[in-house]
């Protein structure tokens, strides 16, 4: 016997439905899961993460070889991500709205790609470009393409990840999403980190740009370019379609901005005498009357509150130069205000967020500040502590060449971090969940990171401190995939867990986290530099980061874990 649709066929509509709905098992067939899609929409997350891991290997050691101090150091990499802190929410705001015909992500993506590409050739060539303009300290010029790097690394992060559950709409398939993510962050880290690894100095490419560093940024900023071209054309997304009603249009107002006038206004409608505008309901009133402001200029109309009825002003302008001028005035205050209003809702949002928002928030921000920490000064506590070198010695001496081979060491130390959190998130950790579900395995990544930290400061062999440093990669991958996870479960029952929060949009959500990220590196760079000046030890980077990963597994038993 034929297995009709389970629905009930008391009408006309409701026959047409099982007939469309067809078999049972089309309803219940599990989604097939696209890899190569997955892999294509997570290809500039790859990119990102390839330069950025890269790029933040050298970034300290070229900071401490032009002169700055461990203060300025840690104050300068601390720029970057407060400024991501401010811009991170309202990007995750615009982007939520966004109406363009490319979608809602990808504009996003390519500004703040190219703004990184821009930023991964001003940090080599930064005496260059300085001395040929003239106008710019060499040194200055480094810090602001640091702060460049820093930001647009962290802020991509965003709609990368908002772009996941806009193309998959299955828990199952955002899951397998944000895992992917998480390797392909992973696997762009290990390429960085043996990009870094490698002498380039006596190869052609290091030759032709004139050293080590300039050769590794040239190379990232042209497979940077190569991956946001092909992430761009594979991630199709639909765009958010324009909720704006037609009779508001820009289009509709400027077509019949001349010869509108209101001639009758009641308790049920208003009457026009343009025939092209339909009758509005009186409820809908004030939302044309701010409609028309919008496109038309703040005192191209006024209204009679006497009689309920409003004309064209005789401030209306006379010539089309003036009626531009006041139409882009109206424009550029409209912007004014939404962006106004824009900065004082993210924040009230953020500081307002719901408590299971709240907690996962706090467990996140421990957890990053102890992987910052590792992974932005592993390279630098190599060199000195392990090696040690002299950053700031003479460039012929033992002690900076010492430093070199250990910043060169740590980088092979780097690259088998990432490499054991990709094959952790791809091949374990799905499975780890599925047994002991997302709590345990979240603790367990998080418990490894601070033991391997542990085992990092009690022993001065370099193999074993490369081989702490791969197993710290499974809470990388831990805290890269659980959180965004949850924050779509979160999501998808609002009722819930957002019952007091309500337009809550996944992207802001989603920057909420973010903020995590750039807290972890803002909140250190305020004290960390001045122990390590006061220790004269770079040691001390790594034992605040065992001690953050020890507040991160003590915060997560406060997590909101969904089955």
């Amino acid at each position: 016997m034929d297995k009709s649709c389970l629905l009930p066929v008391h009408d006309s509509t409701s026959r047409n439905a099982a007939v469309k709905c067809g078999n049972i098992d089309s309803i219940i067939t599990k989604p097939s899961i696209n890899c190569l899609k997955l892999a294509g929409i997570n290809l500039l997350a790859f990119g990102l993460e390839l330069c950025a891991s890269a790029g933040f290997t050298y970034i300290p050691p070229i900071l401490l070889k032009h002169g700055f101090t461990d203060k300025s150091l840690t104050i300068i990499m601390g720029i970057g991500p407060f400024i991501s802190l401010v811009l991170v929410p309202i990007i995750g705001h615009w982007s939520d709205r966004c109406q363009s015909r490319f979608g809602r992500r990808r504009p996003f993506m390519l500004a703040l790609g190219i703004i990184m590409i821009f930023s991964l050739l001003i940090i080599p060539f930064s005496q260059e470009i300085c001395t040929y303009y003239g106008f710019l300290n060499p040194s200055f010029g480094l810090a602001a393409g640091v702060v460049l790097l820093d930001f647009s690394s962290q802020a991509l992060m965003n709609p990368c990840k908002a772009l996941i559950p806009d193309i998959f709409h299955s828990l199952e398939e955002q899951s397998s999403g944000f895992t992917t993510y998480s390797c392909m962050l992973s696997l762009g880290g290990c390429l960085g980190y043996f990009i870094t690894s490698l002498n380039w100095s006596s190869t052609f490419i290091g030759s032709y740009f004139g050293g080590q560093e300039k050769a590794v940024f040239s190379l990232l900023a042209v497979l940077l370019l190569i991956l946001l071209i092909v992430n761009l054309s594979v991630a199709h997304e639909k765009p958010l379609e324009e909720r704006t009603p037609s009779y508001l249009s820009s289009a509709n107002v400027d077509k019949n901005f001349n010869d509108f006038k209101l001639t009758k206004c009641n308790e049920y409608n208003f009457e026009s005498t343009n025939k092209g505008l339909p009758s509005l309901p009186s409820s809908k009133l004030s939302k044309a009357i701010n409609g028309f402001k919008c496109h038309a200029g703040t005192n191209a109309f006024k209204v009679d509150k006497n009689c309920g009825t409003f004309a064209q002003s005789s401030l209306l302008p006379e010539s089309p130069f003036q009626r531009l001028f006041l139409k882009h005035e109206g424009y550029g205050f409209s912007w004014l205000l939404q962006t106004k209003n824009m900065f004082k809702n993210s924040f009230k949002e953020f500081f307002s967020m719901p408590p299971v928002l709240f907690h996962l928030f706090i467990a996140c921000l421990f957890g990053w500040m102890g992987i910052m920490c590792h992974d932005m000064y592993y390279t630098d506590f190599v060199g000195q502590v392990i090696y040690g070198g002299n950053p700031q010695a003479s460039k012929e001496s033992v002690a900076f060449r010492l430093y070199d081979d250990g910043v060169r060491m740590g980088s092979w130390g780097l690259l088998l971090h990432c490499l054991s959190a990709a094959v952790y998130a791809a091949f374990l950790q799905d499975k780890l969940i599925y047994r002991f579900g997302k709590s345990n395995t979240y603790l367990f990544g998080m418990i490894c990171f601070t033991l391997s930290l542990l085992g990092t400061v009690m022993t001065e062999s370099i193999m074993l401190v490369n081989l702490f440093s791969a197993l710290s990669g499974l809470g990388s991958a831990a805290i890269t995939t659980v959180p965004y996870a949850l924050i779509t479960e979160y999501y998808s029952k609002k009722e819930v867990y957002y019952h007091n929060s309500k337009h809550r949009g996944v992207g802001e959500d989603m920057a909420v986290l973010d903020s995590a990220v750039f807290l972890s590196q803002i909140i250190p760079s305020l004290f960390l530099g001045y122990i390590v000046e006061y220790t004269k030890n770079s040691i001390t980077y790594m034992l605040v980061a065992a001690f953050c990963g020890c507040a991160a597994c003590y915060f997560s038993y406060f997590v909101t874990f969904t089955s």
